[in-house]
């Protein structure tokens, strides 16, 4: 029985330790590489909406699409999509 604990314990310190390896060698290609399409609305079916670019204080170039309100009185909705895709 005690045998048996002990072997359990190597063997599962063993798969833990190659676990952590396997993470630590592939931690560059597990990293958020942000996608470098630049889509336009229409080709997703969005035709009415605009492309919008705003460039920061530092350079950075924003994107974004808007859509006008239907009317004046209607309120602008703000969706921050993150950091997966575009649509």
């Amino acid at each position: 029985m005690k045998k048996n604990l002990k072997a359990m314990a190597i063997t599962f310190i063993l798969l833990y330790v190659g676990f952590v390896a396997v993470l630590y060698t592939m931690q560059r290609s597990m990293i958020y590489y942000p996608d470098t399409r630049h889509i336009n609305p229409a080709d997703v079916g969005q035709k009415d909406m605009d492309v919008v670019k705003v460039t920061t204080a530092d350079g950075l170039v924003l994107e974004g699409w808007y859509h006008k309100p239907r009317s004046p009185d209607r309120p602008v909705l703000v969706l921050f999509h993150g950091n997966a895709d575009h649509h």
